[in-house]
């Protein structure tokens, strides 16, 4: 070949190429000998990839540097972004490589966003979607091999369902603490060389070294004697935060002849050396929680420098510890109010990113304001400029759960009279309990709930009712017990079977009640609409009992809600409307978690414990003797 069809040759392979790669095409002359054209203007490929330097952070880059740059800043992926780059990208890349058609796996078309949202929020952990894609394939070659190779079927739509059953439970970065405590809190820094944030457990210990009456030992500790690799900028930010909270003790509630007593300070992972100013707000929170006996929310996070006079003042890497607040189950940062603008503040990060922020200046926040919504939000941000601020947004009240627990046992007393006649009256309803496990029914306490009033039927596999009968043989008296398979039967015929026998021997309206997990009720579609008037259904209500209105599952109230439910279910719907912890969400009665002061629900876990002991006070209340305890006055 000539040397003319070489030049063709490789012009059109480097074209090829250069679309496959992403990376912009120069061309080359056809002839021998001519000169470069220069690239169009719009283009200048050569010049932008020599010159472009990247960086994990700015810290590290020389000022003079940065100075000749442009600078962008490439923040974290939101929710939504990763959402639509799956559907638009991955998701075809994976069906591109292993030949799979649309029709073969799919999602849901009408579920598909909802079911990437929970893969991104249940089985990743990161700021871009290298892992997101890598889970995507995973989830379609298991299913193609079990279910497509393996059992010959033509498609399969994926489900939560599929997702739980092919994916494994995620391995989490360092989590919140399992539970609030006092003197222990969370400081956010960053590694400067990493780029990458960091969690800083800090831990205020009350030392005692006399009893009562005698004299100080002197000369074991100091006032506040602090240990784990902290640097000298660090140890300063302790001495003054010491200095800020004493300065202000009467607004903190620090008793100052507690103070003579010493304090360890600790921060955890002492094989890592810690520096910087940002962690003065938090070991501020730490001591004003040991000197005060006051509880810190373990789903706190704080960063911001803290001066004497206890005012909370600017930081750096704000974006990098948001991101790191949110990988630890963090569900509230306090900020300093100086962050909320400028270079360093809230206000540069994308609008897609600051949608997914609750983000509130104290006033706000001490405020009415809009509630914290858990499908969209994933944090919310205080911002403070002062400590005493900051510890009322950490700090537990007791008396506030205390208030709480007294509402619900007002309500028991409002509404013990109408269950006992209800108890005493004619059986006009029946009661049906999906179970999965036996632990979801506390038999001890609510036996003596099937003995009278509402019929009540179990719906579960063989093997739950053997557990049941096995610990407790008497049930077999007050319950009926119907084998129920989900994956062969629908719940809709299920019950309409039921209600027909118990309509043939009553003479009254029946009255039927449902209690089962949320997404199982919405899967069947279970509606009142679907039974046939002739039935003689006074009405169908429908509990979820691992639910909330505000779109959180609840799955450790399980067995306190069907005792709950069990006693409720044989009122009218009038008192399940009247009921100010419940609410309805498509049609079910779910728990309305509103009731719970905001800054204690956002932690779901806390709000779980909150409901339970809350739930429990209404049970000894309405059951009385038959629960075993006194009444809670």
């Amino acid at each position: 070949k000539n040397s003319k069809e070489i030049f063709a040759f490789l012009r059109e392979n480097l074209k090829r190429l250069s679309k496959e790669r992403g990376v912009p095409f120069l061309s080359v002359p056809a002839t021998p000998g001519a000169s470069v054209p220069e690239p169009e203007p719009s283009i200048s490929p050569t010049k932008s990839l020599k010159d472009r330097l990247t960086a994990n952070t700015l810290e590290t880059v020389p000022p003079a540097v940065v100075n000749r740059c442009e600078v962008v800043v490439l923040d974290r992926y939101s929710v939504d972004e990763k959402v639509d780059i799956a559907r638009q990208h991955l998701i075809r890349r994976v069906r591109k490589r292993y030949h799979m058609s649309e029709d073969m796996i799919f999602f849901d078309p009408t579920q598909e966003r909802d079911l990437l949202r929970h893969l991104i929020k249940t089985y990743t952990y990161e700021a871009g979607v290298r892992e997101l894609e890598r889970i995507i394939r995973r989830l379609f070659l298991r299913i193609l091999r079990k279910e497509i190779l393996a059992k010959q079927k033509q498609s399969v739509r994926i489900t939560r369902k599929k997702i739980k059953q092919y994916l494994e439970s995620p391995v989490q970065p360092r989590q919140i603490n399992d539970e609030s405590r006092v003197g222990e809190i969370l400081a956010l820094g960053v590694n400067v060389e990493r780029g990458v944030g960091s969690i800083i457990p800090i831990q205020a210990t009350r030392l005692r070294l006399r009893d009562h009456g005698e004299t100080r030992q002197e000369g074991y500790l100091s006032m506040v004697h602090a240990t784990g690799n902290i640097q000298k900028i660090m140890d300063e930010s302790r001495k003054v935060a010491t200095t800020g909270i004493l300065h202000c003790a009467d607004a903190l509630g620090i008793d100052l002849q507690q103070v003579e007593s010493p304090i360890h300070l600790h921060f955890t992972g002492s094989s890592t050396p810690k520096d910087g100013p940002s962690a003065g707000g938090a070991i501020g929170l730490a001591l004003t929680s040991a000197l005060s006996d006051r509880t810190i929310r373990r789903d706190v996070a704080m960063t911001g420098e803290i001066d004497t006079k206890g005012r909370i003042t600017k930081v750096g890497g704000l974006d990098i510890k948001l991101e790191t607040a949110y990988d630890a189950g963090c569900k509230t940062m306090i900020i300093p109010k100086e962050n909320l603008s400028g270079d360093e503040g809230i206000e540069r990060l994308p609008n897609a990113l600051k949608k997914e922020l609750q983000i509130f200046d104290y006033e706000k926040w001490k405020g009415d304001h809009e509630p914290f919504d858990y499908e969209r939000n994933v944090l919310q941000i205080v911002a403070v400029d002062h400590i005493v601020q900051a510890a009322d947004v950490a700090f537990i009240d007791e008396e506030d759960l205390a208030e709480l627990e007294t509402r619900f046992i007002d309500h028991a007393r409002t509404i013990t009279q109408e269950i006992e006649k209800a108890r005493k009256g004619p059986a006009n309803c029946f009661r049906l309990f999906y179970t999965k496990d036996p632990g979801e029914i506390d038999m001890e306490g609510i036996e003596e709930s099937f003995r009278e009033g509402c019929k009540c039927v179990f719906l579960s596999h063989p093997e739950v009712k053997e557990a049941m009968l096995a610990n407790f043989p008497a049930l077999e008296k007050h319950i009926r017990f119907r084998d129920f398979d989900p994956s062969r039967e629908d719940l809709t015929t299920v019950i309409r079977e039921i209600q027909k026998s118990f309509a043939e021997n009553s003479n009254v309206p029946l009255r039927v009640s449902l209690v089962a997990p949320f997404f199982f009720l919405k899967r069947d579609g279970i509606s009142p609409e679907n039974f046939a008037p002739e039935l003689s259904s006074e009405e169908l209500r429908l509990f979820a009992n691992n639910y909330t209105l505000q779109g959180v599952k609840i799955k450790t109230c399980k067995s306190v809600l069907n005792h709950f439910y069990c006693d409720l279910a044989q009122l009218e719907s009038a008192h399940a409307d009247a009921c100010f912890f419940l609410g309805k969400r498509d049609g079910i009665y779910t728990v309305d978690l509103s009731f719970i002061p905001e800054k204690y629900r956002l932690d779901v876990k806390h709000a779980e414990e909150i409901l339970n002991a809350c739930l429990k006070k209404w049970l000894v209340i309405v059951e009385g003797p038959a629960q075993g305890s006194e009444d809670p006055d």
